[in-house]
């Protein structure tokens, strides 16, 4: 089933490439039930297991007047789930199968929803009714929706604890920093004051040879703690920015 579904893509790569990447698209698509009108559309970067378990907490029906939703339950045969027959009545007021599979190629993981009523796949020639594709075109656009914030939502909370790490880091070397201030201004305080930042070059006239070779070692460290301050406080930045136009993605996601 697998094999059938990637060589499926190589035929609509182009077409999906040059549409919205969330776009629901009605066609007909290999199943373990043969070829049926399938809806259809593909997510960026999302993963199939992610696919899956939305699919699983997806398939519910609603009793005692949508109080309590009941899961369908679904098993896995290869790579195509089954629900149950159910309730499903954000698509049909009749009970209904729904066949999913769930592929990546590239960076899209490409969904496909299979809605069967009395043995009749919807969209079919035999079952089309319009209000009911409406319906599940909807439920498809929604699913792809929630899947694609999922997955933005993620790598947004994987880029906020890379950043909290360069937070840390850069604490440590403040704390570092001012440790070697200290030191450097017990060694010699008649030569240093109040050394709060390196912007201009630390005048060293030590007393001693010894002495003036500790107090330059202090200088080289502060100073290479100082560069290394600058550089995780440029990390930073850029990893804000990188949060930054995530959360505008995620804003953008329709």
């Amino acid at each position: 089933m697998k094999k059938i579904f990637l060589l499926s893509l190589l035929f609509i790569q182009i077409t999906v490439f040059s549409q919205q990447p969330l776009k629901v698209e009605m066609a007909e698509r290999p199943s373990s039930m043969g070829i049926h009108p399938a809806f259809e559309v593909a997510v960026p970067n999302a993963s199939v297991k992610d696919a899956e378990e939305l699919f699983k907490n997806s398939m519910h029906e609603k009793k005692f007047f949508g109080l309590i939703k009941k899961k369908a339950d679904s098993k896995k045969s290869g790579d195509e789930w089954m629900t149950e027959e159910f309730d499903f009545k954000t698509v049909s007021d009749k009970p209904m199968v729904v066949l999913f599979q769930a592929a990546d190629y590239d960076d899209l993981t490409y969904v496909r929803f299979f809605f069967i009523q009395d043995a009749r796949f919807l969209g079919s020639s035999d079952y089309n009714p319009a209000k009911v594709i409406r319906n599940a075109e909807s439920f498809v656009q929604q699913y792809a929706v929630t899947l694609s914030q999922q997955t933005i939502q993620t790598e947004i909370d994987n880029e906020k604890k890379a950043l909290a790490k360069l937070e840390k880091k850069l604490r440590k070397l403040k704390k570092k920093g001012k440790r070697l201030r200290k030191k450097m201004a017990n060694r010699k305080d008649e030569y240093f004051g109040e050394l709060v930042v390196l912007d201009d070059p630390v005048e060293i006239d030590g007393s001693t040879k010894g002495q003036k070779r500790k107090l330059k070692g202090y200088e080289r460290r502060m100073r290479r703690n100082y560069k290394q301050q600058q550089d995780i406080q440029s990390q930073i930045a850029n990893q804000e920015k990188v949060i930054e136009r995530l959360r505008s993605k995620l804003k953008d996601v329709e």
